[in-house]
């Protein structure tokens, strides 16, 4: 059985790091790929993968 709160904190979670990508794209560029503006945006691009993870995870695991 498909558990709607996992799905839907997930999908807040994902969705509110996927909103950060554009700014932290957008800092990247403006400061010619320094060091610390990449691993800003490697750290963003790392975090949405544990929402999107736990969401195929939910969807996918077997009924009860």
């Amino acid at each position: 059985m498909i558990h709607i709160g996992a799905v839907l904190w997930a999908n807040l979670r994902l969705l509110f790091w996927l909103s950060l990508i554009h700014f932290a794209t957008g800092w990247m560029g403006e400061n010619h790929f320094a060091a610390w503006p990449v691993a800003r945006y490697v750290a963003v691009a790392v975090m949405w993968l544990n929402p999107d993870r736990r969401i195929e995870h939910v969807l996918t695991e077997p009924a009860a």
